[in-house]
């Protein structure tokens, strides 16, 4: 994969590129993705998703975050709609230029 990718686009990372991913490293992978980004979108994510850490960091970083409103009787839903309350936005159609 990771050959492909420097095809055609860019490897960004603080770790060895030999470094394996593990559950420690996504959090600190999320918050430099936070930080490329003018805005983060969640559609589901429970309570302590990388989604989730993502649009905290995004929130830290100044950066738009919106949640889409998901299927009612969804876990993953509910919990990314907690983000409204963090930072009110909602994403309800695609810009069109």
């Amino acid at each position: 994969m990771y050959d492909r990718i420097m095809e055609n686009g860019a490897i960004v990372t603080q770790f060895p590129f030999n470094r394996p991913g593990d559950k420690q490293s996504f959090p600190i992978r999320n918050r430099i993705v936070a930080g490329m980004t003018l805005g983060t979108v969640v559609v589901e994510a429970n309570l302590t998703s990388g989604a989730l850490i993502t649009a905290n960091f995004a929130n830290e970083y100044g950066r738009q975050v919106f949640a889409v409103p998901g299927q009612i009787d969804s876990r993953g839903a509910k919990d990314a709609m907690t983000l409204l309350r963090k930072a009110p936005s909602f994403v309800k159609a695609p810009k069109t230029s």
